[in-house]
C-alpha cells in the first residue's frame, strides 16, 4: 500500500466496534501506523518514528505479543484495584467490629497486615506473564468503574463481613466466654474478639489474592508467578503459626491471646474452630466469584451481541 491507500482501510472499522492493528516496515506505512489503533514497526528505520511500538523481531507475530501483553497488564491493574478496595474494606470492617467492644487495633498488628500481607502481594500480582498460546477471543473490560468489576469486589465484601461476624459469633459460643469491654480511650488491646478477628482478616488477605488472581483468559496461571506463589504459602504458613503458637512474639508482638489467658476461653477447640472457619470462607469466597463470573460472562454475551447488530444495522442503512 501507498501513504494514501493505507489510511482508508481503517475507516469503517470503529462503526463496527472493531480495532485497527497495522504492522509497517517501510516508509509508506508510516500514515497507516500512525492512523491505527496499534501500530507496530517492524524496522527501525522511517517507519518507527510513526508507530508507537516498534518490534526487534521482523515478524508480524509481534502484533499477536502486543495484544497479550496489554491484555494481561490490564487484568493486572484491574485486579489489583480490587485486592487494594478489598484490603482497605476488610481492615475498616475490623476495625470498625472491635470499636463496638471498645477495643483497639495493635500497632504491629497493623504493621504486619499492611507491610507483610498486602503491600507484598499487591506489589507481586503484576508479575504474572500473559497467557501463551493463541488469544481468547473474549476481551477484557474497557473500564477499572465497570459494573463486572464492581459486582466482584462488592460480593467479596459480603463474604468477609459475614464471616468476620460468624468468627465472634462461634467465639461467643465458646465455654467459659465473657465478652470484653474495654473503655472509651480504645487502649486496651488484648482480648479474644481481638485475636478472632485479626487471624480472620490475616486469612482473608490470602484468600481475596488468590480469588482476584485469576489466569484465564488473558493471564498465566497464577502458579507461574514464582514470587507470588512464594510469598502465598509463606502467608498461609503465618496464619497457621500465629493460630496455633503460644509464646513471647505472639504475646507480646502481635498481642494475641494466650491458651491460658481468658479462662482458657481460646483453647485448641476454640483455634481449630477458627481455622475451619478460614477454610470456609476460602470455598464461599471461590464459589461467589464463579458464580458472579457466570452471569456476568452471559450477561456480556448478551450485551455484545446486541451491540453489534445495531452496529450492522447502522451501517447498512448508511449504503
Amino acid at each position: 500500500p501507498t501513504p494514501t491507500t493505507s489510511i482508508p482501510i481503517h475507516a469503517p472499522l470503529p462503526c463496527l466496534n472493531q480495532t485497527a492493528g497495522f504492522c509497517g516496515d517501510g516508509a509508506n506505512d508510516c500514515g497507516a501506523l500512525k492512523s491505527a489503533s496499534i501500530g507496530v514497526s517492524l524496522c527501525e528505520a522511517e517507519a518507527s518514528v510513526a508507530a508507537p511500538l516498534t518490534s526487534r523481531q521482523q515478524t508480524i507475530s509481534a502484533m499477536i505479543s502486543v495484544i497479550a501483553e496489554g491484555r494481561c497488564t490490564l487484568m493486572a491493574t484491574y485486579q489489583i484495584f480490587q485486592f487494594i478496595i478489598a484490603y482497605a474494606l476488610v481492615q475498616a470492617f475490623e476495625t470498625n467490629l472491635m470499636y463496638t467492644f471498645a477495643l483497639d487495633m495493635g500497632n504491629y498488628q497493623y504493621l504486619t497486615q499492611d507491610l507483610f500481607f498486602t503491600t507484598i502481594l499487591a506489589s507481586l500480582m503484576g508479575s504474572t506473564h500473559p497467557r501463551e498460546g493463541r488469544l481468547s477471543a473474549a476481551r477484557p473490560l474497557k473500564r477499572v468503574m465497570s459494573a463486572p468489576l464492581l459486582l466482584s469486589t462488592l460480593g467479596q465484601l459480603v463474604v468477609v463481613g459475614v464471616f468476620q461476624v460468624l468468627a465472634l459469633i462461634v467465639l461467643k459460643y465458646q465455654p467459659n466466654y465473657t465478652p470484653t469491654q474495654g473503655n472509651h480511650s480504645l487502649q486496651q488491646i488484648v482480648s479474644p474478639e481481638n485475636s478472632v478477628t485479626y487471624l480472620m482478616a490475616l486469612a482473608q488477605f490470602v484468600t481475596l489474592a488468590l480469588v482476584f488472581n485469576k489466569g484465564r483468559p488473558h493471564r498465566s496461571p497464577i502458579w507461574t508467578n514464582r514470587g507470588l506463589t512464594t510469598a502465598l504459602v509463606l502467608q498461609v504458613g503465618f496464619v497457621i503459626y500465629f493460630t496455633f503458637a503460644a509464646n513471647g512474639f505472639t504475646r507480646d508482638i502481635q498481642q494475641l491471646v494466650d491458651y491460658e489467658e481468658f479462662k482458657g476461653v481460646l483453647g485448641l477447640r476454640a483455634r481449630s474452630q477458627l481455622m475451619a472457619m478460614m477454610v470456609a470462607n476460602g470455598i464461599v469466597a471461590f464459589g461467589v466469584e464463579a458464580a458472579l463470573a457466570t452471569a456476568i460472562a452471559r450477561w456480556q454475551t448478551r450485551r455484545s451481541e446486541a451491540k453489534r447488530r445495531r452496529a450492522l444495522k447502522a451501517v447498512a442503512g448508511a449504503l
